[in-house]
């Protein structure tokens, strides 16, 4: 890669941020000298915030999400990224126990119907007993 800042041609392929480390250094004032830039002159705060405003030109991404692989210039948008992750993984936990709550409730009613309906079928069969018992008795009488 080239480097496009002010005054500089050299080729930059090992370490950009080095590199721009030593064009900040000489700045008497924070603020961007690449060429074609829209904040170009633009004072920055600090120079750590104008080696972070540099990333934007040299494609520098060192802050990545160790989930997913997001990548970013600052390390501020990576914390609120994995707050994102941190809330995601709470809401998936909540609805995993909501889950297993409600599978157990629905065992246990299941083993509760399979329960009724053995009582109902016993008293089925009794029913049937009786009524052929009284059938007999009748055909006796007759």
């Amino acid at each position: 890669m080239k480097c496009e800042w002010d005054e500089c041609e050299e080729d930059i392929e090992e370490d950009s941020k080095k590199h721009f480390l030593m064009h900040i250094e000489k700045l008497s004032v924070n603020k961007c000298l690449w060429k074609d830039c829209a904040r170009i002159g633009e004072i920055q705060a600090s120079k750590h915030a104008l080696l972070a405003h540099a990333r934007r030109h040299t494609g520098e991404r060192p802050f990545e999400c160790h989930i997913c692989g997001k990548d970013y210039t600052r390390s501020d948008p990576l914390k609120k990224h994995l707050a994102r992750h941190e809330a995601v993984e709470s809401k998936n936990a909540s609805l995993i126990a909501k889950i297993e709550y409600l599978s157990a409730l629905l065992t246990e009613h299941r083993r509760e119907t399979i329960r009724i309906m053995n009582q109902i079928e016993s008293i089925q069969r009794n029913i049937q007993v009786v009524n052929s018992k009284i059938v007999d008795k009748i055909k006796e009488n007759l």
